[in-house]
């Protein structure tokens, strides 16, 4: 039976691992970790079968900044993530996908007078129904966006893994 068959509404809490963002402006490319982070979300999901669930989720994505030397610890940034989601299960375990649009914040001293735009949002990984409302969820994702002033355009990309905890009511 689906894990989402009797209880539609999913809220996740989880801490991302190993992130890494991305500054490119053709045809440079320049690499950052980040620091560990938080992430809420929540999601509505129904069965469409046995196996498949669809549904729409929204996440927040805490503040978190740079984990390099020398690092401004206010020049943090966010995304808030809208998506579409598609899981596929068997028996007490499940794959996922996520697609959508985040918006993308920044403190002003991340950005100064750059605007930061919002893009692509996706996310792949896999869960396990631990009792009948609890689950637990591994995923990568990655969220995409742009800071751009007058004149130049740089995009960025966060991916990071995360490690949730869920419950479904």
């Amino acid at each position: 039976m689906s894990v989402s068959a009797l209880a539609p509404f999913n809220v996740k809490v989880g801490m991302d691992f190993s992130g890494e963002f991305t500054f490119e402006e053709e045809p440079v490319s320049i690499s950052a970790d980040i620091k560990n982070g938080f992430t809420i979300a929540g999601e509505y999901v129904v069965p469409y079968s046995d196996e498949i669930d669809f549904g729409i989720g929204l996440a927040y994505q805490f503040a978190r900044s740079f984990d390099e030397v020398g690092a401004n610890e206010d020049a943090t940034f966010s995304f808030v993530p809208i998506y579409g989601v598609a899981k596929y299960n068997i028996e007490q375990f499940y794959v996922l996908g996520q697609l959508g649009y985040n918006m993308f914040n920044t403190s002003e001293e991340f950005t100064g007078d750059l605007k930061t735009e919002g893009g692509l949002y996706y996310g792949v990984g896999g869960g396990i129904k631990i009792a009948e409302n609890i689950f637990a969820e591994i995923l990568y994702s990655a969220n995409n966006g742009k800071l751009t002033d007058d004149v130049d355009e740089l995009k960025v990309n966060n991916s990071q893994i995360s490690a949730m905890v869920g419950f479904s009511f």
